[in-house]
């Protein structure tokens, strides 16, 4: 639950939200100019983007973004595991 003002999103009280991490800095920008969307939480200078769980946005699209979201940090931990040998010797 985050305060709507700290959002920047109008009227008062809390709301539910859920982020995900996307891969291109343009296509992060596309869907905060739709209702429903929040651009850089949790900080603006990320590939961020949140979805207010209001019911502004459908189910599917939200399981859409969590699928970019989940191969951007996939792709993220495989190329920083691939650079750094991790030995698993005792």
């Amino acid at each position: 639950m985050k305060d709507r003002h700290i959002l920047g999103l109008p009227g008062s009280g809390e709301v539910e939200i859920v982020s995900f991490k996307i891969r291109d800095k343009i296509l992060a920008d596309l869907p905060a100019q739709q209702p429903g969307y929040v651009r850089g939480f949790p900080a603006a200078g990320w590939n961020w983007t949140s979805a207010v769980l209001d019911g502004t946005i459908p189910i599917e699209d939200i399981c859409l973004w969590l699928e970019e979201s989940y191969m951007a940090a996939k792709s993220k931990i495989a190329f920083y595991f691939g650079r750094k040998r991790v030995s698993h010797e005792y």
